[in-house]
């Protein structure tokens, strides 16, 4: 199988080739992000094979990062469900990979690990939130895994548009505000069924409570947060002082809480009268 990838606009594009089963199964949940012959540029060109029995569930990730006079010249990768390298040419990133095809989510997991890479190289943040549009503008929920993001996405979000479940895409627009871009990804048997895009109105830290509370925090302590949920593995330092700036940054200009969250859709009187105070 062979996957070409490309984020133009901030709007991820790719072309999968071979593997008809997969290739069908994959495109069921990503269809809005799928464009075929749409760009010309390609950012990464991978070549996959899908092998069977060789990864164990209890192996170690590793990645290495190779460079070359400062600049990042190859990635190694192994993971739980792939392995394989990811190597820079002149026009493109190059990647050859094998991927467990006995994992329902192989193709997601190496299109994941991909996209953050190209969000980091190309200067953008891969954070682990969901995201919903209320009056026009994005509100991301972050926490760890479990503790409620695609719960108010899907079930709590007060009839706000669900924007993404559990990648969001953020980047500094050129105009000096920063936008939010829904991925696909999604931790349940459910994709965003269309390609967004919004200003980004506030920054929410959730964690599970018997009872909701707003809790307003400091400017260092959204940005300790938001690292903490951003997925970044490069160790360019050149690449990490760009990522930890536009934290910073973030943190720094958009509405940002703690809040204590009871598993209802009462929160939103409560978080839009402190968002306005």
């Amino acid at each position: 199988m062979q996957i070409s990838l490309t984020i133009s606009n901030h709007t991820i594009f790719a072309d999968l080739k071979g593997s008809l089963k997969l290739y069908q199964q994959w495109l069921t949940r990503v269809r809005p992000y799928i464009a075929q012959g749409n760009t010309t540029k390609v950012d990464l060109f991978l070549d996959v094979k899908m092998v069977s029995g060789w990864i164990s569930l209890n192996a170690k990730d590793d990645l290495l990062f190779e460079y070359n006079n400062g600049t990042l010249d190859s990635i190694q990768i192994k993971k739980t469900t792939m392995r394989g390298n990811i190597r820079r040419e002149p026009d493109k990133y190059v990647g050859s990979f094998e991927v467990n095809k006995d994992h329902s989510d192989t193709v997601d997991f190496l299109f994941r690990t991909c996209l953050s890479f190209l969000c980091e190289e190309k200067g953008d943040i891969l954070l682990h939130s969901s995201a919903v549009i209320k009056d026009g503008e994005a509100w991301l929920f972050i926490g760890k895994s479990g503790v409620g993001k695609t719960t108010i996405a899907l079930e709590l979000n007060g009839g706000a548009l669900p924007m993404s479940v559990d990648r969001t895409v953020i980047s500094l627009d050129k105009s000096g505000d920063f936008y939010a871009y829904s991925t696909p990804f999604s931790d349940r048997e459910f994709s965003v069924k269309e390609a967004k895009r919004a200003k980004i109105a506030g920054l929410v830290f959730i964690e599970q409570a018997s009872k909701h509370e707003i809790l307003p925090i400091s400017t260092w302590e959204a940005t300790t947060l938001l690292l903490r949920q951003t997925i970044a593995e490069s160790k360019d330092p050149a690449v990490v002082s760009r990522t930890l700036n536009q934290t910073s940054r973030l943190a720094e200009q958009v509405f940002s809480c703690k809040m204590k969250f009871a598993k209802n859709d009462k929160f939103w009187n409560l978080l839009m009268k402190e968002a306005t105070s």
